[in-house]
């Protein structure tokens, strides 16, 4: 789970907030995405939860039973290569080793009349083995839901819009932190240095997020 404790914004316009390991699924009238959004001149002071992980029965079985296995490491994690040959050595607690017991009937064969080399490792071809993962890949680890977090990172844009300070017209938000005196006085000039003064003024956001996970070892 991960949630927003509070956050503080100081741009005068509204934020859109993306962040790397959070699916986008707040959607603006512009059709623009993002994991949250803040209002401008806002400092919210109540949780928010932007992302509760919801997995399937397959996935959870998956995590519970292989938890050191993922759609990354599945090829490489309790697998010696053998160079130059055909075939590699899988660990008995592999998971493809599972696959192909499950499908014995299916394969007209069993793993497990295979001896154990080491008491721990059976032989297997390449090509049956990648079949294997990849099957796992597709089938299963394609329902375990993942996040990322080697490379976390938090990216904020104007809501609705792809650029922050082009084309700023009568009704930008921005027009609305120019004085009442300015704005209706009549001198463009006068009105260009106070949006040129808005754009430039040095503004920050800033955000406690928890996040909740499970770590398998």
């Amino acid at each position: 789970m991960k949630q927003v404790l509070h956050q503080k914004n100081d741009f005068p316009v509204h934020l859109g907030v993306n962040i790397s390991c959070v699916t986008p699924e707040e959607t603006t009238r512009s059709g623009h995405k993002y994991a949250m959004t803040s209002l401008a001149n806002s400092h919210t002071q109540y949780p928010l939860v932007i992302h509760e992980a919801q997995e399937n029965s397959e996935g959870a079985q998956w995590r519970t039973k292989y938890p050191q296995y993922n759609a990354t490491n599945l090829d490489k994690h309790g697998v010696l290569d053998v160079s130059g040959q055909q075939f590699i050595f899988c660990a008995q607690n592999h998971p493809v080793i599972d696959l192909l017991k499950q499908n014995k009937e299916m394969l007209n064969a069993d793993i497990t009349e295979q001896p154990l080399i080491d008491g721990e490792w059976y032989k297997i071809t390449k090509q049956v083995f990648q079949t294997c993962c990849q099957t796992l890949r597709n089938k299963v680890l394609s329902k375990v839901t993942t996040r990322d977090l080697n490379n976390f990172s938090v990216q904020i844009n104007r809501i609705g819009r792809d650029d922050w300070s082009t084309n700023v017209s009568s009704h930008d938000e921005i027009m609305s932190q120019i004085p009442t005196s300015v704005l209706f006085g009549g001198d463009e000039q006068a009105i260009t240095q106070e949006v040129t003064g808005i754009l430039k003024k040095v503004c920050t956001y800033s955000a406690l997020l928890e996040i909740a996970y499970d770590i398998h070892a």
